[in-house]
């Protein structure tokens, strides 16, 4: 979790290089957002806000951004009922324990296709959009790569 605003303790405003060391097709980040802010669109084809984006470093010095917008690829960590978004699946959900409220604890799971799967992914960096800390703190639970033969 990066330190923002709902976020207790000593937590860091970025992570960088996170150890990778393999090649992969996609990556898939289990994520999920403590949302303290509120977006709302002007209208109704307006994207939500970046408020997280992952940094691909390869072996050879190239690297990718992979901006996560609000509402489409993460979402609150507490909802009534879980559903999946525009680019991102219900990856886990559970009611609280002893809570008559619905609500339900969800994490998600956002898939990234590599543009350059020949490549080693070296290591991943995960840190704030241009707006991210203004709605929130953003929680990475793991990531998995994935090869396709």
């Amino acid at each position: 979790m990066l330190a923002g605003p709902g976020a207790k303790g000593q937590l860091p405003k970025e992570v960088t290089q996170l150890k990778v060391d393999c090649t992969a097709n996609v990556l898939f980040f289990l994520h999920t957002f403590n949302t303290s802010g509120q977006w709302r669109p002007a209208k109704p084809t307006d994207s939500g806000p970046v408020v997280l984006k992952y940094v691909v470093h390869y072996a050879d010095g190239q690297k990718a951004e992979i901006p996560v917008r609000l509402h489409d690829g993460i979402d609150h960590w507490i909802v009534r009922n879980p559903a999946g978004l525009r680019n991102a699946a219900v990856a886990w959900s559970a009611r609280f324990p002893g809570d008559s409220s619905e609500e339900e604890a969800v994490v998600y799971q956002f898939s990234w296709i590599n543009p350059h799967p020949e490549q080693v992914i070296q290591s991943i960096d995960m840190s704030y959009g241009p707006e991210g800390e203004k709605f929130g703190a953003p929680v990475l639970l793991a990531v998995t790569a994935g090869v396709t033969p």
